[in-house]
């Protein structure tokens, strides 16, 4: 069994090529729907994306940072893009702090 100290990798342990994600991405996006025309979306972009999601749904930042390969705070905040939708738990927070205001 080869160990590769690469996330995803094929079975042998050697990298995928950067062709074999962005073909893997480009069918994700259109079978997701989106418009590839009227968003600028990479790659790159699922990095920011699941730093956003894994820390909105309460996941460790420092096993996020360690996942993603960050060492710092400062870099994670630079992938990190909150929304309205991501505060709406805030919200109800406080109005059950504050029940009828």
């Amino acid at each position: 069994m080869v160990i590769s100290r690469l996330v995803f990798c094929k079975k042998d342990g050697n990298r995928y090529s950067d062709s074999w994600w962005t073909n893997i991405f480009f069918k994700a996006i259109k079978s997701s729907g989106i418009h590839v025309e009227e968003r600028v979306l990479v790659p790159h972009s699922f990095r920011h994306t699941a730093c956003t999601l894994l820390l909105n749904a309460g996941e460790n930042p420092e096993k996020i940072r360690a996942s993603l390969g960050w060492s710092n705070e400062d870099m994670q905040k630079l992938y990190t893009h909150w929304k309205p939708e991501h505060m709406k738990n805030q919200g109800r927070i406080m109005d059950s702090i504050l029940p009828g205001m």
